[in-house]
């Protein structure tokens, strides 16, 4: 089975929680620097947790070319209307790019754009 869970979009942390109970590995990357040390915080003892505060378009293919194994890939980043960024509202179009070629379980989730 898959030990790998990654996710785009910590957010509140309840997925990397629910993935860090059933899996060996997680690794969630979130833009926000707030939300992210939000999540630094409560996972600070979780071993089989890793953050990564960064832009889910740029990181995500950083993480894939560096797994050893399949892992289950949850897309689920978008930035919330009050966040200042430059980047666009979701950045779906370039994690599909980083994961195209990857070997491994694929899954989408959060496919709703905008105001759909």
């Amino acid at each position: 089975g898959l030990d790998t869970f990654i996710e785009t979009g910590t957010w509140k942390g309840l997925t990397t929680e629910w993935a860090a109970a059933n899996f060996k590995k997680v690794v969630s990357i979130e833009l926000d620097s707030g939300w992210h040390n939000r999540a630094k915080e409560i996972f600070a003892k979780e071993k089989n947790v890793k953050l990564i505060q960064g832009d889910s378009g740029i990181e995500l293919g950083k993480v894939i070319k560096r797994l050893k194994k399949p892992a289950l890939i949850w897309l689920d980043a978008h930035w919330c209307r009050e966040a200042a960024s430059t980047r666009p509202e979701c950045p779906l179009r370039e994690e599909l790019q980083a994961i195209l070629h990857a070997r491994g379980v694929k899954t989408l989730h959060g496919t709703s754009l905008g105001d759909e």
